[in-house]
């Protein structure tokens, strides 16, 4: 049950990392106004990750303590998993370590949070 259910969040945290490690030469820099897009894709990324994971873990039935604390062990895994991601890109062409994205991670996952609480506790 707990891959069955956990199965989205797993492939889109995947493809977090994916995105995450591709070199700067490779990235766009198109903006929205003043706002850089790599922040929109950030928080969009982390909504979304956040959104698949604490909904996998609630409906999960194989680990209670995951089930009971779904809420901040997804927060917990989307910052850990971030911060990680931001401290890999030391070692890619291009890239570097950037506070902003990571509080753009944070708002993303806390919208994330926000959006299950929305559509299924409201």
């Amino acid at each position: 049950m707990f891959w069955r259910f956990n199965a989205f969040g797993i492939s889109w945290s995947l493809l977090v990392i994916s995105f995450s490690l591709i070199p700067g030469d490779a990235l766009p820099g198109i903006s929205f106004g003043v706002i850089p897009i790599d922040l929109v894709v950030h928080v969009l990324l982390y909504w979304i990750l956040c959104l698949l994971v604490v909904v996998g873990l609630l409906k999960q039935t194989n680990y209670l303590i995951a089930k009971i604390n779904a809420v901040p062990l997804t927060l917990l895994y989307s910052n850990i998993l971030g911060l990680i991601l931001e401290v890999c890109q030391l070692l890619i062409n291009g890239r570097t370590f950037d506070v902003v994205d990571l509080i753009a991670n944070l708002t993303g996952a806390l919208l994330g949070i926000l959006t299950y609480y929305i559509l299924y506790k409201w």
